[in-house]
């Protein structure tokens, strides 16, 4: 059955509050979802009792092993909130329901980028927009309880399972960088655990962009300059606790960091 712009509306507020409190929401209803439509309806209220800041999009279920991961089939996309950019060698108190930590790039926009093609040519279009390219570690999770169905509808909803961005440093001359073949590590405590590279999400990290603008094309919007297009995780996702350190290397290119409790 379909859900009323009132039931809509109490879902919305109540992922609202358990975003705002870092707590599971136990009655927020996200199996009742119908399709995407209502899903994205979700998402654009949550938004709007947040009153946050959007600086950009943040992109999950971006390569083929967090697809399957997350019950997706496709990439899932989010507001990039203001408050979930943290900087590199920052501490941060996990919430609950945390699903994993990944590692990959960020892109800023030099100028707006209205929509972009398929393939290698839409993959130059992007690059030619952005202005900068960064490491990142980024952190999904859930603010439903894990008996709630875990799929496409659901991750939307849930402001696409996004939780914190750790922007690492810039990448010097990225355009000359195969980004694509770049091996990236995480470490934690000194231990690594996972292993991507680049090539993990959408074949190139910047068809990200490329894929952001054609979804917000298909919506009559477009990617903004100065905006911040995150491509996903190119490691999977690494379960963490409190008391670990985080630490993503990328070959020849830096590290990022990031201590949690």
């Amino acid at each position: 059955m379909t859900l009323t712009p009132d039931e809509i509306e109490r879902i919305a507020e109540a992922l609202a509050s358990a975003h705002r409190s870092g707590k599971e929401c136990l009655d927020a209803g996200l199996h009742r979802l119908t399709g995407m439509a209502e899903a994205e309806d979700v998402q654009e209220a949550t938004l709007r009792i947040l009153a946050g800041t959007q600086v950009g999009y943040a992109l999950s279920a971006t390569s083929p092993m967090t697809t399957r991961l997350l019950g997706c089939t496709e990439p899932v996309i989010a507001p990039l909130l203001r408050g979930a950019l943290l900087e590199d060698g920052s501490t941060f108190l996990l919430p609950h329901g945390v699903i994993g930590l990944g590692a990959g790039y960020s892109f800023v926009l030099g100028r707006p980028l209205e929509d972009a093609a398929e393939g290698r040519n839409g993959e130059h279009q992007a690059a030619d927009a952005c202005l900068a390219c960064h490491l990142e570690l980024q952190i999904l999770g859930r603010r439903v309880p894990n008996r709630t169905p875990l799929n496409a509808f659901t991750a939307t909803a849930d402001l696409g399972l996004d939780v914190i961005h750790v922007l690492g440093p810039r990448v010097q001359d990225w355009r000359s960088v195969d980004l694509a073949s770049t091996a990236i590590s995480v470490s934690l405590n000194g231990n690594v655990v996972a292993r991507g590279r680049g090539a993990d999400t959408f074949g190139a990290p910047v068809g990200a962009v490329a894929w952001t603008a054609r979804w917000l094309a298909g919506r009559g919007r477009r990617i903004e300059a100065g905006e911040v297009v995150a491509a996903g995780s190119c490691t999977g996702l690494v379960r963490v606790i409190p008391g670990q350190r985080v630490l993503a290397e990328f070959e020849e290119l830096g590290m990022v960091s990031l201590d949690l409790i």
